[in-house]
């Protein structure tokens, strides 16, 4: 990640990944121009995805939010097989 915050969490519920971000406050007062946590969350789902085309599974990017209670990270996106 940009500074080592790792500001992504995801939750594996059956063979779907659930991306959530975790932001630190006051942490994008540094570049108000840039989210450098969006950038690190989506370095992460870069490299998820690197993984599963390494690894010959198939599936895709959605947006569909879970029924899992999280009130500290914000969901964004799903990766589900097809």
């Amino acid at each position: 990640s940009a500074s080592n915050k790792q500001p992504w969490r995801v939750v594996k519920h059956g063979n779907t990944f659930h991306f959530y971000l975790l932001e630190t406050p006051g942490y994008n007062k540094i570049s108000k121009s840039i989210n450098l946590q969006r950038i690190d969350m989506g370095i992460a789902m870069s490299h998820f995805e690197i993984t599963c085309v390494e690894n010959n599974l198939k599936g895709g990017w959605q947006v569909k939010q879970p029924d899992i209670a999280n009130k500290q990270a914000q969901y964004l996106v799903s990766w589900a097989p097809k």
